[in-house]
């Protein structure tokens, strides 16, 4: 008794890639079952004529344009990636000039009449809330 017969053995039947050993199994199982054979026989059909007609496309050059369009793309890529590290340098450079202009202005020290002074005006403000 031959072993099962699967789905893949058909497609490879059909495309004439089943190994040697499993050929003879699989056309003995599909004289035994003609729809199946018949089914087969269509798609080895369909492929021959695949390629007989699409054969020679496989053998022209690829157009130029095409070429083009693929050999830059590792270029861009990297161009792309040199472009965000500039601009973040860039960014960087400006955030840190400006946040180095923006250092605040030292302490004056006061006596303590002067800072008394001064926390009674914030508290008399008419901007100030009361309690």
């Amino acid at each position: 008794m031959t072993d099962a017969v699967s789905e893949h053995d058909l497609q490879a039947y059909a495309d004439g890639k089943l190994p040697e050993d499993r050929h003879a199994a699989v056309a003995e199982w599909l004289a035994a079952h003609p729809d199946d054979a018949e089914r087969i026989e269509s798609y080895r059909r369909l492929a021959e004529e695949l390629r007989s007609t699409y054969d020679g496309v496989l053998d022209e050059p690829v157009p130029e344009r095409l070429q083009r369009a693929l050999r830059p793309a590792h270029a861009r890529r990297v161009a792309l990636v040199a472009m965000w590290v500039a601009l973040g340098a860039a960014l960087g450079a400006v955030a840190g000039w400006q946040l180095h202009s923006m250092q605040a202005s030292p302490v004056v020290a006061a006596d303590g009449a002067t800072v008394l002074a001064r926390r009674a005006a914030v508290a008399r403000s008419p901007t100030s809330a009361r309690a």
